[in-house]
C-alpha cells in the first residue's frame, strides 16, 4: 500500500495533549507556536448536557503564528512531555488500496 498523500496544505496543527493536563499548561506549551488556540472541551457536551469522551479535553487546534513554520512547530511540539501526539491538519488520501473481500 503506497503512504497517503495531502490533497491540501495543512493550515495549522492538532494536538492531544496528555491526560490531566490542565488549560495552563496546555496554553504554555503553546504561547511561542500559536497564533489562536481552540480548545474541544468547550465543545465536548452533548445536547442532553452530558460530556462526550475524555479524549476531546485535551485535544487543541492551533493557528500557527505567522512567522513559525509547520516543521518547526511540529519537532519543538514533539519534544514537549506534556503532548501525547500532534499532527497536521489536512486532508489525506490513500492511492493504490486493494479492496478486502
Amino acid at each position: 500500500m503506497a503512504p497517503p498523500i495531502c490533497l491540501d496544505e495543512p493550515h495549522g496543527l492538532l494536538v492531544k495533549f496528555k491526560e490531566g493536563t490542565g488549560l495552563n499548561r496546555r496554553q504554555n506549551a503553546l504561547a511561542h507556536l500559536a497564533a489562536r488556540v481552540h480548545h474541544f472541551e468547550n465543545r465536548n457536551i452533548g445536547g442532553n448536557g452530558r460530556r462526550g469522551p475524555r479524549f476531546f479535553d485535551e485535544l487543541v487546534y492551533i493557528d500557527l503564528k505567522d512567522n513559525i513554520g509547520m516543521q518547526r512547530a511540529l519537532e519543538a511540539l514533539m519534544r514537549n512531555n506534556l503532548v501525547e501526539y500532534v499532527e497536521p491538519n489536512a486532508a489525506v488520501s490513500m492511492v493504490n488500496t486493494r479492496s478486502i473481500r
